[in-house]
């Protein structure tokens, strides 16, 4: 089980870091409208993921 968990783990890239120091500095500095817009954007891609993963998925076999 713990190897097929860390097997998914992997590098962020360059981008993802700059975002996440994005999001520790929009914190650190308590701006509440770019943690929104920031929190907003994220959820908008997310649920468009989801929902074409959800397309494409298929049950396994019995």
């Amino acid at each position: 089980y713990l190897g097929s968990l860390l097997g998914s783990v992997r590098q962020a890239t360059e981008q993802q870091v700059l975002a996440y120091r994005s999001l520790v500095a929009a914190v650190r500095r308590q701006d509440v409208e770019t943690l929104t817009q920031m929190v907003s954007a994220f959820h908008s891609w997310a649920n468009q993921e989801l929902l074409l993963a959800a397309k494409s998925w298929k049950p396994p076999h019995s």
